[in-house]
């Protein structure tokens, strides 16, 4: 600005830079009208104050929110005091500074539509230990040793993942499928395009339709419904799968994989296919890749010879899988034990963990591992430090150990330095480090064997992250439901079908078609007689609460294998022969499911007599049908020969009437007709 002084000179006060990128966003999961800001702060030196002003009107005149007595605010989650907004009315944001004398212009200006974006307030997040960075999503950096209710995650929350330290971040995807994040951004890791840390939540650009996320060290994935994955952030060792190094700020697809059905990431990335295989990219300096290699890797491989597997978990430097047969594999560092094979050596492929059986989920920890069984019964191994695996001791432990007196459990978690499990009646026990008061008994007294969480109840998810653990309990909203499989429409040949889904949580009761599934860890089973024809699968989740939601599919059922048939051309004679190759063509048809593969048209050359010719073809259902088509192929003329009667003298006359008869022999065919005798006339 200009200011006129009394001598008639100009004299110029340069007032400060006014903030940058200035960003608004209807808060996530909020049906009540509010919205999340986030800005840069002003590079100006001597600024005292931010000033945050809002306008329901395009080009103001803008209204005074809120004033900021730094210049290190970056975020502000304004919900209009408490009042809410109109759902539906644009409101326009601009934000100033103040240096004690002067107001800088506006920022750029930044619009957000507060919504009702249909998503009941039904689950509500909780967290607990240290918060660096505000990784929380709570709105300021601080620390709690007993559960606080995390306000800024608002609405359904469909799944969680954090990663703590340095890196620290925390991922949330909505019951809308949109996926949030808050925390350090300094790699891209929020994916919203900055990076810019948050302390309250920012949507990650264009991601939709996604079922669960992972937080990596300094980068993070997601894996959308229709079984693509997604990554952003730090991409240095190839952690994001892109075949580059590229840091990404919002997030692209990981190259080649397709049919994903669960995510893990510690300092790598892991995925497993519907078929059962594992695959691996990133960071591998001790093997954690499992390709029998130290090799970092910028897209996905395959880990080597693990087939089978139901589930994945990673920890820092370490890779856990778990098989259909309830045996468990691991692979990557193990200095501490935490491949449970008895030694501390390094693995670049997968070794078996003797001696633990009936497992049906993992979870990989800094430097230590958990395992569930079908029991209910907890297993760890790997670094004891503060008492992290629960035996009552600090011992490492190469092979695993039971936790001692955890029975019950259906979840387990591990983090850097604690552990948790979930119980059958919705409660929590948690042991190990409590230096930040993340075991949530409201004290900083380190645990070595399980300790109960008090007043906590009705959770259904939990999570730890470095020294910070997170739950999220059930408020009495639907449940979440689907199927895994089979595909909507299927097409199925046997009469009793294996239906497999998720639930959001091990403590809901699954019917389906009637029949009581069984649930395990979030999974759902169930043996369902179908009808040949169209057959409606329903399952019903029940929570714990008593709210329900209901998802159904539609299937066929064909036991019938296709009708097939054949024709030859050249069409043969009568007698069924030809004399020439034969071109046979099969034709297949299958009224309920249709023909998805039949036969190529068969040229046949060989000369012989009932040659069969294989058809086959196969419905979509996987029925075949099959047919043996008959070819009579002869391309050798008969052998002719004649006789006179009577006989010609001695040079070949005769002196009468000769009668000349012919005579057919064809060994393949036979002869169908011979000249009939003829009289000759002397």
């Amino acid at each position: 600005m200009v200011a006129i002084e009394g001598s008639g000179k100009a004299s110029f006060a340069v007032t400060s830079r006014a903030p940058a990128r200035l960003s608004a966003a209807d808060r996530p999961g909020d049906s009540g009208g509010s919205i999340n800001l986030n800005w840069m702060p002003s590079t100006s030196i001597g600024v005292t104050e931010q000033r945050l002003y809002r306008s329901p009107t395009s080009g103001g005149p803008y209204s005074l929110v809120t004033t900021f007595l730094n210049n290190t605010s970056t975020a502000f989650f304004d919900d209009n005091g408490g009042s809410g907004f109109t759902n539906g009315t644009t409101y326009h944001y601009v934000i100033r500074t103040f240096d004690g004398t002067f107001e800088s212009a506006d920022s750029n200006v930044a619009s957000a539509v507060p919504l009702d974006n249909g998503i009941s307030a039904g689950s509500e997040v909780l967290a607990w230990g240290n918060n660096p960075s505000g990784f929380y999503c709570m709105g300021s950096p601080s620390s709690a040793t007993n559960p606080i209710n995390i306000t800024n995650l608002g609405g359904d929350v469909k799944a969680l993942s954090s990663y703590s330290a340095f890196f620290s971040h925390t991922l949330v995807v909505l019951g809308d499928g949109t996926v949030w994040a808050c925390g350090r951004n300094f790699s891209g890791m929020l994916g919203d395009g900055w990076m810019i840390d948050s302390v309250i939540p920012v949507q990650v650009n264009g991601l939709i339709g996604v079922k669960t996320v992972s937080a990596g060290t300094n980068f993070s994935l997601a894996l959308k419904t229709d079984g693509t994955v997604w990554a952003w952030g730090f991409n240095g060792t190839g952690q994001l799968g892109d075949s580059t190094q590229t840091a990404r700020y919002t997030p692209v697809q990981v190259t080649g994989l397709s049919d994903i059905v669960a995510i893990a990431t510690g300092t790598h990335s892991l995925a497993l296919k519907a078929d059962g295989t594992v695959w691996a990219w990133g960071y591998n300096p001790a093997g954690q890749l499992g390709d029998g290699t130290v090799e970092s890797r910028y897209a996905p491989v395959q880990v080597s010879g693990l087939l089978g597997v139901v589930s994945v978990a990673a920890g820092e430097y370490h890779s856990l899988a778990l098989k259909a047969d309830g045996t468990v594999w691991a692979w990557g560092y193990n200095n501490m034990g935490q491949l449970g094979d008895g030694t501390t050596t390094n693995s670049s492929t997968p070794i078996q963990i003797t001696g633990l059986t009936g497992v049906n989920a993992l979870a990989g920890g800094a430097l230590h591992s958990l395992a569930l069984k079908t029991d209910g019964t907890v297993w760890a191994w790997g670094n004891n430090g503060s008492g992290r695996l629960g035996d009552g001791t600090t011992v490492q432990r190469n092979t695993p150990v039971q936790v001692t007196g955890l029975t019950g459990a259906v979840a387990v978690a591990a983090a850097g330095a604690h552990s948790l499990a979930l119980k059958t009646d919705g409660t929590i026990s948690a042991w190990g480090n409590n230096s930040y008061g993340q075991l949530g008994d409201g004290t900083t007294t380190q645990r070595n064997t399980p300790m109960p969480i008090s007043d906590l109840t009705s959770v259904v998810t939990i999570m730890g992250a470095g020294d910070t653990s997170f739950v999220v309990k059930d408020t009495g909203s639907s449940p979440l439901v689907g199927f895994t499989s089979p595909n909507n429409l299927a097409f199925l040949n046997t009469p009793v079908l294996r239906v497999t889904g998720t639930v959001e949580n091990s403590l809901e009761t699954v019917t389906v078609n009637g029949v009581s599934a069984v649930v395990t860890a979030g999974i759902f089973t169930a043996d369902i007689p179908l009808i040949e024809g169209n057959n409606t699968i329903s399952a019903i989740a029940v929570n714990t609460a008593g709210a329900h939601e209901t998802a159904s599919i539609q299937v066929t059922l064909d036991t019938v294998p296709p009708n097939i048939s054949g024709s030859g051309f050249p069409v043969p004679n009568t007698n069924a022969w030809n004399n020439t190759d034969v071109i046979v063509v099969f034709t297949a048809t299958d009224a309920l499911s249709g023909v998805v593969s039949s036969t190529a048209p068969v040229t046949v050359t060989t000369q012989g007599a009932a040659q069969a010719i294989v058809g086959t073809a196969t419905d979509a259902a996987g029925n075949i049908g099959s047919i043996h088509f008959p070819v009579n192929i002869d391309k050798t003329p008969p052998i002719v020969s004649t006789t006179v009667s009577p006989l010609p003298n001695a040079a070949a006359w005769n002196n009468t009437d000769a009668t000349v008869t012919f005579t057919a022999i064809d060994s393949l065919s036979g002869v169908a007709v011979v000249t009939p005798p003829e009289v000759v006339i002397a």
